[in-house]
C-alpha cells in the first residue's frame, strides 16, 4: 500500500468510527432519558409518611428578626406511585405561613405526581409582622382520594426590643414590658451603671465573628445591677427557645466584666447556654466585690459557668467574685474556674457537672495561682500570682472521681496564699491523692459523701431528707435564707448547699 492509498484509508475509516460513536451515543441518551421517566400508572389512593410526623413548629419569632425556614418531608410508601389530589395550606393568602412546594412557590398544589418510594419537600416561612406576643396555627392539608392528611402549623411570636452592637445609656434602666433581644455586644461604658429589673427577659443571638466565636454578650466596662426577685428571674440565654434548644449550651457568649468594671451585684438571675457564664476579669480595686452573685443559677456552659482571673501583683481590697446561695451546674470545661490567683468567696454554693455537655469535662471547681507561656521571642515566660480562696458550707459534686482541686506554683517567688474549705461536700476517691482527701477531710470537710440531689437529670439541686448536708454547715457563716429566700435553719442547724431541706408533706 503506497502512502496516498493509506492516507484515503485512514480517512474513511476515521468518518466511519465517528459516525458509529455519534449513532451509540445518542442511543445511550435516549435509553437513559427514558429511564429517567416516571411511570404513568399512579395510582389516586395510598399512604403517605410524613417527618416531621404531625406538625411543623418555628422557633419562636422575635419581631425585627427574618423567619427560618421550616421543611416537612412527605414520603409515598404505598409500592406504587401516587397523584396527590390536593396540597394547600388552609388559611389560603391569609395565612402567615408561606408554602412552596417542590421548588413551586403558592399556598395550593393540584394533581402532583409522586413515584414509588420517592419523596417531595415542602418549605415553609412565617410572613406575618410581630405586633404582639401571640400563639399563631394554621394547618397544611394533603388530600388522597382514600384520605386527607392535616399537619399542625405552629409559631410563637415575640414582639420585642432590639440592641444590635449597641451601648448603653449612661444610668439606663432597662425596660421589662417586652423581651430583649440582643444581637451582638451591649457595652456598659466606663463610669456608667446600668440597671435590669426584676422580669426582664434578654435573648442572646448566635451571632458568631470571622473566628466563629460567638459575641453576642453583655460586655460590662462600668457596673451591672440585675434586680431580680423571687418568682421574677431576670433571665439571659439564647434566642432560640423551642424545646430543642431550651437547654442547649453553647448558643451565644455570656456575661464579661472587664478590668475597669466595679461594683456589681447580680441576684434572682438565671444565665443558660452561653459560652462562659460569668467571666470576671482582674481583681476589685473598690471595698466591695468586684462582682457580688445572690439566688442565681448558671448552667449549661460550653467552657465554664464561672470564669475568673486576677493577674495581679494583690488580691485587691474585696473579693473579686462573692457568691451566696448560687447554683453552678454542667459545663464542657471546669464549672467553676479560677485562675492566676485573685481573691474569691462562695457561701452555701452548689456546684454540679457531669457528661452532658462534654465527656471531656474538666474538675467541677478549679483554682490556681500561675501560668506558663512562651513570648514572642519563644523565652519560657512563667508567672505567680496571690491567691485567697473562701469555700464554705458548699457542695462541690460530679461525676469524675474528684470534683475540686487547687494548683499553686512559686516559681522561686512565693506569693501570698490562703486557702479556707470548711464544712463542704467534696466527690473524692482517697486511693488517688490521699494526701489531699486527708487534709481536705481534716479540716472539716465531709469527703465522698453523696448529697443526694433530687433530680439532677431535672436540674433539681434540692436536697433529700436522707442527704448528709442535712444540719451539716456551719450556722457561724451560713445566711439567714437559701436559693428560694426560705428560711434557715429549718431544723437543728442550716444545710449545706444553696438549698435548705424542707419537709414538701
Amino acid at each position: 500500500m503506497n502512502y496516498p492509498q493509506a492516507g484515503v484509508f485512514y480517512a474513511r475509516w476515521f468518518h466511519f468510527m465517528k459516525s458509529l460513536f455519534f449513532c451509540v451515543g445518542a442511543v445511550a441518551v435516549v435509553l437513559w432519558v427514558a429511564s429517567c421517566r416516571r411511570p404513568r400508572d399512579f395510582g389516586t389512593e395510598g399512604e403517605l409518611v410524613f417527618s416531621p410526623r404531625d406538625s411543623v413548629k418555628f422557633d419562636t419569632i422575635f419581631s425585627g428578626l427574618p423567619s427560618p425556614t421550616q421543611r416537612l418531608y412527605i414520603y409515598n410508601r404505598s409500592g406504587k406511585g401516587l397523584r396527590i389530589k390536593r396540597v394547600y395550606v388552609e388559611g389560603g393568602e391569609s395565612s402567615p405561613f408561606r408554602l412552596t412546594l417542590d421548588a413551586v412557590a403558592g399556598q395550593t398544589h393540584a394533581d402532583y405526581e409522586l413515584a414509588k418510594d420517592d419523596s417531595l419537600y415542602a418549605f415553609f416561612t412565617f410572613q406575618k409582622e410581630v405586633v404582639r406576643d401571640e400563639d399563631v396555627t394554621d394547618r397544611l392539608v394533603v388530600e388522597l382520594d382514600n384520605v386527607v392528611y392535616r399537619i399542625a402549623l405552629f409559631a410563637r411570636t415575640l414582639d420585642a426590643r432590639f440592641f444590635r452592637f449597641d451601648t448603653v445609656d449612661c444610668n439606663a434602666v432597662l425596660p421589662n414590658d417586652k423581651p430583649i433581644v440582643i444581637d451582638g455586644p451591649l457595652y456598659v461604658p466606663e463610669g456608667c451603671t446600668l440597671t435590669i429589673p426584676a422580669g426582664t427577659r434578654l435573648f442572646f443571638t448566635a451571632r458568631r465573628d470571622a473566628r466563629f466565636n460567638f459575641i453576642s454578650r453583655l460586655q460590662v466596662e462600668g457596673t451591672l445591677l440585675v434586680e431580680g426577685a423571687k418568682g421574677a428571674e431576670v433571665l439571659m440565654t439564647n434566642f432560640r427557645i423551642n424545646e430543642r434548644y431550651q437547654e442547649l449550651a453553647g448558643q451565644w457568649y455570656g456575661l464579661i466584666f472587664s478590668p475597669t468594671s466595679q461594683g456589681n451585684r447580680v441576684k434572682h438571675a438565671l444565665i443558660k447556654n452561653g459560652t462562659i457564664g460569668v467571666r470576671v476579669d482582674s481583681i476589685s480595686t473598690a471595698v466591695r466585690a468586684k462582682v457580688t452573685l445572690e439566688q442565681t443559677d448558671i448552667r449549661n456552659m460550653a467552657s465554664h459557668c464561672l470564669y475568673a482571673v486576677g493577674y495581679s501583683p494583690d488580691t485587691g481590697r474585696a473579693p473579686g467574685v462573692a457568691a451566696v446561695n448560687c447554683v453552678f451546674s454542667r459545663a464542657g470545661e471546669s464549672v467553676a474556674a479560677m485562675a492566676l490567683g485573685g481573691w474569691y468567696e462562695f457561701l452555701n454554693c452548689t456546684f454540679y457537672n457531669d457528661n452532658e455537655v462534654s465527656v471531656q469535662h474538666g474538675l467541677t471547681v478549679s483554682a490556681g495561682n500561675a501560668w506558663e507561656y512562651k513570648n514572642e521571642a519563644g523565652e519560657t515566660i512563667r508567672e505567680n500570682f496571690p491567691l485567697r480562696l473562701v469555700l464554705l458550707n458548699s457542695i462541690v459534686w460530679g461525676v469524675k472521681d474528684w470534683s475540686f482541686a487547687y494548683s499553686l506554683a512559686d516559681f522561686g517567688n512565693p506569693q501570698p496564699t490562703s486557702i479556707l474549705l470548711f464544712r463542704n461536700i467534696f466527690k473524692a476517691k482517697r486511693e488517688s491523692s490521699p494526701e489531699l482527701f486527708d487534709a481536705l477531710e481534716s479540716a472539716g470537710n465531709l469527703m465522698n459523701r453523696d448529697p443526694q440531689f433530687e433530680n439532677v437529670f431535672k436540674r433539681d439541686f434540692r436536697i433529700r431528707s436522707t442527704s448528709p448536708a442535712r444540719d451539716a454547715a456551719e450556722a457561724l457563716f451560713a445566711p439567714f435564707y437559701d436559693f428560694n429566700l426560705e428560711p434557715r435553719p429549718f431544723g437543728p442547724q442550716p444545710d449545706i448547699g444553696a438549698y435548705e431541706y424542707r419537709d414538701l408533706e
